[in-house]
């Protein structure tokens, strides 16, 4: 598909868009409000306030001699201390945190693009916060079931970081100038940064959430899914599909990455195989803690939403998915890859 015709079918999908919200901006108001109740309950509070601390702690890190830990995260992960540092914080502050953190490292010189795109393979990840309060005490009223979801999180992502270090070029360190800063200037830029990273997240979750309700005012059940990570759970019974959201994160978080990560930009090839499978094995290991811990979910009930049982009783659908990002890899692998979204899809 050219651009010239890919560029007229995003037009005229955009102009179908605007004229949903001409004819029923009821649904648009309703959604748009559920997205902006959902921002400030779930994704500000569980997201802003360790944002913050895990920007201010790179920060006043970078000042710090941690050579002593380069053997070890080199030996077990192909990575320095500084990445290796990424990654622990990508698993704590959620989504957007490690895109953030590459971005500065890219920035500042501290990482080769190459070794960006990597990182991004794994370092996109949901927060303990969210996973836990979240997703497993306020969607399946479980603590126990949280955390052992994030278990899986958490071993999903290690096992992709381990992996990914095979692939890892050796390359020459880039020389890192150590500029001495004011600790009250870090905290401040830590708030500001955070602060805009969160709205740019908050942004994207209100008009996504506008767009999986007007799919699902049509009668489109599955798409909607895919879309944004937190509606979707709320919307899900299934414990195994929950946890593979989880890892594949969703348009909307890969959005937010592609915003935060302008200059590094991704390789999207590379970043939907991450997603897919961290998606599987997130589910691999849920489905294994499960059975060891025989953990047996409680009835649920989400207010008004039509809870969506995925894979459940339709293999057919997760079938269909496979298939369908199969062909979406195959048709990538035959372009030209630039390492942009947005020109890899268009051109």
């Amino acid at each position: 598909m050219t651009k010239l015709n890919f560029s007229i079918i995003a037009l005229f999908f955009c102009i179908v868009t605007v004229g949903l919200f001409v004819i029923s901006p009821d649904i648009c108001c309703k959604f748009a409000k559920d997205g902006l109740v959902l921002c400030s309950t779930t994704v500000i509070p569980s997201l802003f306030p360790i944002t913050v601390c895990v920007v201010f702690i790179m920060k006043r890190i970078s000042n710090i001699d941690l050579s002593f830990f380069d053997r070890i995260a080199n030996r077990l992960f192909k990575l320095n201390t500084s990445e290796f540092l990424i990654f622990l914080f990508s698993l704590l502050g959620g989504f957007p945190t490690g895109a953030r953190l590459i971005e500065n490292a890219y920035r500042n010189k501290e990482i080769s693009k190459n070794k960006a795109h990597i990182l991004e393979c794994f370092c996109v990840n949901a927060g303990p916060g969210f996973i836990i309060i979240a997703v497993g005490l306020n969607i399946f009223y479980s603590k126990k079931i949280g955390y052992i979801l994030f278990l899986s999180h958490f071993l999903s992502a290690l096992l992709m970081a381990f992996v990914s270090g095979f692939f890892i070029k050796d390359e020459q360190k880039p020389v890192r100038k150590t500029i001495s800063s004011d600790i009250a200037d870090d905290f401040t830029l830590s708030c500001s940064d955070s602060a805009d990273t969160v709205l740019s997240v908050c942004a994207y979750v209100v008009f996504f959430s506008v767009i999986i309700g007007y799919l699902q005012n049509y009668g489109i059940r599955y798409l909607p899914c895919f879309l944004e990570v937190t509606t979707a759970l709320k919307s899900t019974e299934n414990l195994y599909f929950a946890s593979f959201l989880l890892g594949f994160s969703g348009i909307c978080v890969w959005c937010q990455i592609l915003a935060i990560t302008k200059n590094v930009g991704i390789n999207f090839k590379l970043f939907f195989i991450s997603r897919l499978l961290n998606g599987l094995l997130n589910s691999g290991f849920t489905f294994l803690f499960a059975k060891i811990f025989k953990i047996s979910l409680p009835a649920v009930s989400i207010g008004n939403i039509t809870a969506v049982s995925v894979f459940d009783n339709n293999i057919s659908v997760f079938i269909s998915l496979l298939l369908m990002s199969i062909l979406l890899i195959i048709s990538l692998e035959n372009k030209k890859n630039g390492g942009n979204l947005r020109y890899d899809l268009l051109k």
